[in-house]
């Protein structure tokens, strides 16, 4: 049986690469894990075929069943290391994704005749243009409520992206 941290993770996997499909982006996920789970992909038309269009969106994935609501904001305690690599300048934009479960795990995931059903969802942020933490253990994060992780959330991100824009 799979850790409860595995489980957290690939249930935030499935709530990304659903967000992203419908949204109509390819996305990847990074088979081993060096700082960056996966990257958004995005499809253009070229000679009458569609490939790669070359603007992608590197993304590390966390989910987390206590993040803290605080007024307009989430609020939460990232390790250190991946504040670390998600303020890093080499290399394109990226961006953190933090997938809220409920407490109770039977509310995680509910499936019927009618609906699949994953419960809570995901907000995103940017570190660009932060200084990397000096902390040892965690840095406290906020992230705006405004940005939840949603398909015009990543159309949006990549529409910026594909122009030179930082998300």
């Amino acid at each position: 049986m799979l850790t409860e941290n595995h489980i957290k993770e690939g249930l935030s996997h499935a709530y990304i690469r659903a967000i992203a499909h419908r949204a109509g982006f390819n996305v990847s996920v990074r088979e081993f894990d060096y700082g960056i789970d996966g990257t958004f992909l995005p499809v253009k038309s070229r000679d009458g075929r569609l490939v790669e269009s070359g603007f992608p969106l590197d993304f590390q994935a966390k989910a987390s069943q206590r993040p803290e609501i605080d007024g307009d904001q989430v609020v939460y305690d990232l390790e250190a290391k991946t504040h670390r690599d998600l303020t890093d300048t080499d290399g394109g934009p990226r961006i953190l994704i933090l997938l809220a479960l409920p407490t109770d795990k039977t509310e995680w995931l509910t499936v019927s005749d009618e609906a699949l059903v994953l419960r809570r969802c995901a907000w995103w942020v940017s570190f660009r243009g932060q200084k990397p933490t000096d902390n040892d253990a965690t840095q406290r994060v906020r992230i705006p409520t405004t940005q939840r992780f949603d398909v015009g959330a990543l159309a949006t991100l990549m529409r910026r992206v594909q122009k030179g824009d930082l998300p």
